[in-house]
C-alpha cells in the first residue's frame, strides 16, 4: 500500500482555485500531492492533520501544504475559504524565478505550515486573491501566473518577522538542485546528487552549512527519516519494505539508524502515532 497521490493536469500548467466543501460524513484519507496548496480561511473549525502533526484550524488563517507533504483535514462542513492548487514548474521559465519558489520556506518539509493573519493582513491577501480569481476565471494565466507571484511574496514577508527576510540568503542554483532531487528520494548517496548536479561533495557540503547549519549528508538523512515515518504512519507497510523503499537494504541497519535519529525504534513510532 502507498500513500495516494493525488495529481491534476501533470502535462500541462495551471493555477486552480477551489472553494473549501466538506460533505458531512465524508471521511478525507491521509493523501500528497504532485503540486503545491495553499489554503486561505476566513472561517473554520476543526483540525488539519500535516506529517503526523496535528494543528488546530482556526478563522483568518493560511495553511501551507507542500509538494509531497502527506496531510489529512477535518474541518466541519461550515468553512468560508478555499485552496489555491498549482506545479511548482510554474515557477520553472528561469532561475530568478526558482530561487523566488525556495525563498518561501512555508512550503518545505519541517517548517510550520499554519498562519494566523491579523485583520489587516487578511484584508490585503483578500484583495490579492480576488483578482487572482478573477484571471483564472478569464483564463488570464500570465496575469494570474504573476499575481500568484505576489500574493505568496507579500505571506512570505508577514510569515517571519521583516529582520529574518532581510538576514535570509538567497539559496544557490546547486542548493536548488539539490533540495529538488531530494524530494524525488532516488537517488542514495551524497556522490550521486553531486554527479548530478555537477559539483564537487565539498562544494555541496559548503554550501549546505552556510545556508542551513547542516551537511548535505544530514540533510539526506532528515529526508530519509521523514519519507520512513510517513510510510510507518500512513501505510501498513512492514518495516522491511520501508527500509527497502528508504535505500536500505539490511533492516537491521536500518532499525539502528532509525533509532540513532527518533530515539526510538519504528515499530514503537508506528504504535505512537
Amino acid at each position: 500500500m502507498q500513500i495516494p497521490l493525488h495529481s491534476l493536469d501533470k502535462n500541462k500548467l495551471f493555477i486552480k482555485w477551489r472553494d473549501i466543501k466538506i460533505v458531512a460524513g465524508n471521511t478525507e484519507h491521509a493523501h500528497r500531492h504532485d503540486y503545491y496548496q495553499f489554503m486561505f480561511l476566513e472561517h473554520v473549525e476543526g483540525q488539519h492533520e500535516i506529517d503526523f502533526e496535528t494543528y488546530k484550524a482556526k478563522k483568518k488563517s493560511l495553511h501551507f501544504v507542500g509538494k509531497g507533504r502527506v496531510h489529512k483535514v477535518d474541518f466541519t462542513s461550515n468553512v468560508i475559504g478555499g485552496v489555491l492548487l498549482f506545479p511548482e514548474a510554474i515557477f520553472g521559465s528561469s532561475e530568478s524565478e526558482l530561487k523566488l519558489l525556495a525563498s518561501f520556506s512555508f512550503f518545505k518539509n519541517g517548517a510550520y505550515p499554519i498562519h494566523d493573519l491579523t485583520d489587516a493582513d487578511f484584508l490585503s491577501l483578500n484583495s490579492l486573491i480576488i483578482q487572482i480569481k478573477e484571471a483564472i476565471q478569464t483564463e488570464s494565466f500570465e496575469l494570474s501566473k504573476y499575481l500568484l507571484f505576489a500574493l505568496l511574496t507579500q505571506v512570505r514577508n508577514i510569515y517571519k518577522p521583516t529582520q529574518e527576510i532581510e538576514n535570509i540568503k538567497p539559496e544557490a542554483k546547486e542548493l536548488i538542485q539539490f533540495n529538488q532531487l531530494l524530494k524525488e528520494h532516488e537517488l542514495k548517496t551524497i556522490e550521486d546528487y553531486t554527479s548530478k548536479i555537477g559539483i564537487t561533495s565539498a562544494r555541496l557540503n559548503t554550501l549546505c552549512k552556510e545556508q542551513y547549519g547542516q551537511t548535505a549528508l544530514q540533510l539526506l538523512h532528515n529526508e530519509k527519516m521523514l519519507k520512513a515515518k510517513r510510510m510507518l504512519v500512513y501505510t501498513e507497510k512492514q518495516v522491511k519494505e520501508i527500509a527497502f523503499d528508504c535505500g536500505f537494504e539490511d533492516v537491521a541497519y536500518f532499525n539502528r539508524f532509525f533509532k540513532r535519529h527518533a530515539n526510538c525504534t519504528p515499530l514503537s513510532f508506528r504504535k505512537s502515532h
